[in-house]
């Protein structure tokens, strides 16, 4: 699996959410949390290898202290991606 395919996948899952996503926005306060662990736990449901609030260090980036949102492995292919939504 690819990292578009990955990405492709996960907006797909968040479609049958689209009405709370809407109600989410209109609130005008943040939901990156909620994304992070629907996210999280769409990658578990697959299989794949996830981590959330990674450290960017943790990642192979030694000048970065902060930490990204999701990690996924996709045990397959071995592709990886790092999540900022």
């Amino acid at each position: 699996m690819t990292e578009s395919e990955v990405i492709d996948a996960l907006l797909q899952s968040f479609d049958r959410h689209q009405s709370r996503i809407l109600a989410f926005v209109r609130s005008r306060a943040s939901f990156e949390d909620w994304l992070t662990w629907e996210a999280y736990y769409y990658a578990l449901e697959r299989g794949w290898t996830a981590a959330v609030k990674p450290r960017y260090h943790d990642l192979g980036s030694s000048r970065v202290q902060s930490f990204a949102d999701l990690f996924i492995e996709i045990p397959d292919t071995k592709c990886k991606i790092v999540f900022e939504f």
